[in-house]
Formats: C-alpha cells, structure tokens, sequence
C-alpha cells in the first residue's frame, strides 16, 4: 500500500538530518489531496520551527563559549535606514526605496 510520509525534525540539508518520519497511509476520498497537503505543510513549517530554535540555541550556546559578540558588528534599526531620520513606516519606505534603486542600477546596462 502506497503512503505519505511526513518528516518532523531538524533538517538541515546535506549536514543533519534527525528527523521523525510519520507515514500515512494513502486513501482515495475526494478530500485526500487537500489534507496531505495541509498536512506536509504543517509538518514542514513544525520542522522549520525546530530547525530554527535549535539553530538559534546552538549559536547562542557557541556564542557564549567564545566570549559573546562584539557589539560594534550587531546593526540596529538606525544602521538599516541610511542614516534617513523618520518613524518606522518612513524608514520602510526609504529602505524600499533604497533597494528598488540599487536593484535598478544594477540593470541599467
């Protein structure tokens, strides 16, 4: 019998695969296709959850064991608007702004 199977873990392509594998087994309903996909969307976006956690753990705890991060390399949100001075819907659009003429320039040739 044919079956779905759905990973839940940390999956971090090529380097690390620890991972739970669920298998469903294949049903023909009219409504099958529409809950595998629900379904792999929402084992997918739990293992990008995982992933995501265990990634940010793992960096903190190296982190922390070297010492910590020099402040001067963090950006703030002052650093992200080009020295613009506004309120945060004007700053979004000056770095919308911003990108789009970078992005411009880089295709003008």
């Amino acid at each position: 019998m044919q079956q779905f199977t759905y990973p839940i873990g940390i999956i971090v392509f090529p380097f690390v695969h620890f991972n739970l594998n669920i298998n469903i087994p294949k049903s023909m309903t009219a409504s099958s296709p529409v809950l595998y996909a629900v379904a792999a969307m929402a084992a997918y976006a739990l293992s990008g959850c995982i992933t995501g956690v265990a990634g940010t753990l793992s960096f903190n705890f190296i982190a922390g064991l070297m010492g910590g991060i020099d402040a001067r390399f963090v950006k703030t949100a002052d650093d992200l608007t080009f020295g613009f001075r506004a309120d945060r819907g004007q700053s979004f659009l000056c770095l919308i702004l911003a990108f789009a003429c970078c992005d411009a320039g880089k295709h003008a040739n």
